[in-house]
């Protein structure tokens, strides 16, 4: 988040009406806002249960994804602008289709398996946690924009059978 707390708690407020996932779902809130312009009190009106909130020096969007990404516990991490506001559930669908081709085994010619990773771009990533570590994570070179971009060319080339969708039937407003 950056500065504009009512716009964040739509966000969150959204978050909660749709989330499908219920006490699965951790929120991490991640602030690089100026301290005299944090956006605390607006994450204290949300009725998340699972949120937790962290005041950061802003080193740029790719920097304070990092700092959530750290402390998060899932195996798949989404990071959501605070300019998006849900109008429908999607973390379920989004969970359902990566944990599906996580799971998907391939034979080789040589007769091993090989794991087929899949990852979701979009106005959102949602990444499984372990390839997103491994290859470095957001570049905090990076101040803003392309950091997706980045990271997604990243993963493909860690990763050769990683499959990137962009999955146009996700409802959501972007700010």
């Amino acid at each position: 988040a950056y500065k504009n707390g009512n716009i964040l708690l739509d966000c969150l407020n959204s978050i909660e009406k749709y989330n499908d996932l219920k006490d699965e779902l951790e929120v991490i809130v991640v602030d690089n806002s100026p301290v005299n312009e944090r956006v605390e009190s607006f994450v204290k009106q949300s009725s998340i249960q699972n949120i937790q909130y962290i005041p950061s020096d802003n080193k740029g969007f790719g920097a304070g994804n990092n700092v959530g990404a750290k402390v998060s516990q899932g195996e798949v991490i989404g990071f959501i602008n605070p300019d998006i506001v849900l109008i429908e559930p999607i973390f379920k669908q989004i969970y359902s289709k990566l944990w599906r081709n996580w799971t998907i085994k391939l034979w080789n010619k040589l007769g091993r398996f090989n794991e087929k990773n899949m990852f979701i771009t979009g106005a959102n990533l949602f990444v499984r946690k372990d390839m997103f570590m491994n290859v470095g994570m957001f570049d905090e070179n990076i101040f803003m924009y392309f950091e997706e971009s980045d990271v997604t060319s990243r993963i493909k080339n860690k990763y050769p059978h990683a499959e990137v969708k962009f999955n146009k039937g996700l409802k959501m407003i972007h700010l």
